[in-house]
């Protein structure tokens, strides 16, 4: 759940007082809920979850919209969301937590506190300390795949740094002997009673999760890849099989709609053990998409032999030498971005371990 603080968001709705404060609560309720439902139609927001915190009281929660443009399933105040780079604020807490446990020296060099060099040997490596790390002017780059040194001596200017966090993270695993993930659960979440919060895409709280519209092409780029590989595969050994017992190279209609059921069996049971929990939210998305899929692989192959049956040698040559060089082609894209997707959905998991 998103939590708003009450200062942060009545100025959007001032009037005579700022903060509103003195204002009836179901006043200002009322101004929310007309306000955010126009609010994310102009921004083009799937959807969100709101808290109103008044004197260390939650006095008002509510979900707007979806959390997922697909499945169309509404946010609930009990949804969860990906808070992305606000964890480096919890992250920060519990480093604080481990200065008041003398574990960690604000002003220590960070390359004490690990056996060996995280940073590339450089003018400035050695000076940075866990206050630079954490007040973001240790001169780090903000990604990691940067150059692995401090851009500027630290302390003397400020750059906004996730790589140094992830420095930090090491650190913090180095000092306690344990992950991020367990400190954070120890000193943070578990002292609040944040029992849904983790910097790990757990299976439990998956269901619970918005996804917005990152997601919204996953299921069907998952139907693609694995039932073309499969197709391709199944109607090769299908198609060697009928030389054998017909004597003929070509293929008939019989042979291509069973390649077809094995194709979906083979398909299904694979993707199923594979994505089990995508498979799950978005099954009717997925059984919809194969239907389409394979009727048009089906229709592709009637038409085809249908025209092929019509050609002179010659142009079947260079028509076959085209239609491979198009599932190529075609093949590799898919693949291609099916991979980037993976990337995608696998990259917050990442980030929320090496980047927090």
């Amino acid at each position: 759940m998103v939590l708003i603080l009450l200062p942060s968001i009545i100025p959007i709705f001032a009037q005579e007082s700022s903060l509103r404060i003195t204002e009836p609560i179901d006043s200002l309720i009322a101004d929310l809920k007309s306000y955010i439902p126009n609010r994310m139609r102009e921004a083009g927001v799937p959807g969100l979850a709101i808290a109103l915190i008044r004197e260390g009281k939650i006095i008002w929660q509510e979900g707007f919209g979806v959390t997922n443009t697909i499945t169309g399933n509404p946010v609930s105040p009990s949804t969860l969301f990906e808070v992305a780079s606000i964890s480096k604020a919890v992250t920060a807490y519990a480093a604080l937590r481990l200065v008041e446990q003398v574990k960690l020296d604000l002003d220590a060099p960070a390359t004490s506190y690990l056996p060996d060099p995280y940073l590339e040997p450089s003018e400035y490596s050695d000076k940075i300390t866990i206050r630079h790390l954490l007040s973001h002017n240790s001169g780090l780059p903000h990604q990691p795949f940067s150059k692995n040194v401090p851009m500027f001596e630290p302390g003397t200017d400020y750059s906004y740094s996730g790589h140094g966090f992830s420095y930090l993270q090491k650190i913090i695993e180095q000092v306690t002997e344990q992950s991020l993930e367990q400190v954070c659960c120890q000193l943070v979440f578990e002292p609040l009673g944040m029992e849904s919060s983790s910097f790990l895409n757990k299976p439990d709280l998956r269901s619970r999760t918005a996804n917005g519209q990152i997601r919204s092409i996953v299921p069907i780029i998952i139907v693609a890849v694995p039932f073309t590989v499969v197709l391709l595969i199944t109607f090769l050994v299908g198609f060697v099989v009928f030389r054998f017992v017909k004597g003929k190279w070509r293929p008939n209609r019989r042979l291509m709609i069973i390649v077809l059921v094995i194709t979906y069996l083979v398909y299904f049971i694979s993707t199923y053990f594979l994505f089990k929990s995508l498979i799950l939210e978005f099954w009717w998305l997925i059984l919809i998409s194969s239907a389409i899929f394979g009727a048009a692989w089906l229709i592709i192959f009637l038409a085809g032999r249908y025209i092929f049956s019509r050609l002179s040698k010659k142009r079947k040559l260079y028509l076959s030498l085209n239609i491979t060089w198009g599932i190529f082609f075609s093949t590799n894209k898919i693949c291609l971005t099916f991979c980037n997707e993976l990337f995608i959905f696998k990259k917050i998991e990442i980030e929320k371990l090496d980047h927090p």
